[in-house]
């Protein structure tokens, strides 16, 4: 896919407070599975360069507890989210928890990490 740097990120769907029903009577994915999941995930991006595949709920990147998305390293904006589509398109430090704090307040930092 390109030259850009694009990132796959994982977070359990528990951590969302706004989507408990998704979560009710789910396995947890254990870390081996997330790894698994996000090489398999990375592989499928950078072979048909499709972004959208990781916008549906109904789909192999939403699974147990987990999901994937996707962030736009060189611009800084997430640009795809199966379970929050509002963040598409958003700057990466305006994605906040549930008290208002950033997840991202340096995305140069989080993008190089990663």
């Amino acid at each position: 896919m390109n030259n850009s740097r694009i990132i796959l990120t994982m977070l359990p769907l528990a951590l969302l407070i706004a989507v408990p029903s998704v979560t009710v009577g789910e396995d947890k994915a254990t870390a081996q599975e997330v790894v698994a999941k996000v090489r398999e995930a990375a592989s499928a991006l950078s072979k048909t360069g499709d972004v959208a595949q990781f916008n549906k709920k109904q789909s192999p990147w939403v699974w147990k507890d987990t999901y994937i998305f996707v962030q736009d390293c060189d611009k800084k904006v997430a640009i795809a989210h199966p379970i929050r589509p509002d963040l598409i398109g958003q700057p990466m430090t305006s994605i906040k928890d549930a008290n208002g704090k950033s997840f991202y307040p340096d995305p140069a930092k989080h993008c190089d990490a990663a």
